[in-house]
């Protein structure tokens, strides 16, 4: 929620959809709208896979870039070549002034 509040501010249009979506419904969301970013948060190790699974899902249907941040957000080097995924090492506003650039060089 702090995350979409700092986008806000910065003037980013964000639809905030809240904890533990259902995959299908943002899947869904991502195909009938086709928002620039989703950022996904994971706060419990256990989250981890599941959570770079969903990833995968939302880089497959097209031109979407996926923010994984939170406590627990893969950070081992995995995931660096992976085209329009970035995790977050920052939280707060540093995030959001990370990603606000992003959406400025798009």
């Amino acid at each position: 929620f702090m995350l979409a509040l700092f986008l806000r501010r910065r003037g980013v249009r964000v639809a905030f959809l809240g904890q533990n979506i259902e995959e299908t419904s943002l899947l869904r969301f991502v195909t009938e709208l086709h928002p620039q970013v989703v950022c996904l948060s994971v706060t419990l190790p256990a989250n981890e896979q599941r959570a770079l699974a969903l990833a995968r899902q939302l880089l497959s249907q097209g031109k979407v870039h996926v923010y994984l941040g939170g406590r627990a957000a893969i950070n081992d080097g995995m995931l660096e070549n992976t085209p329009h995924l970035t995790v977050l090492t920052v939280a707060g506003t540093e995030a959001a002034d990370s990603i606000k650039r992003n959406l400025t060089t798009v």
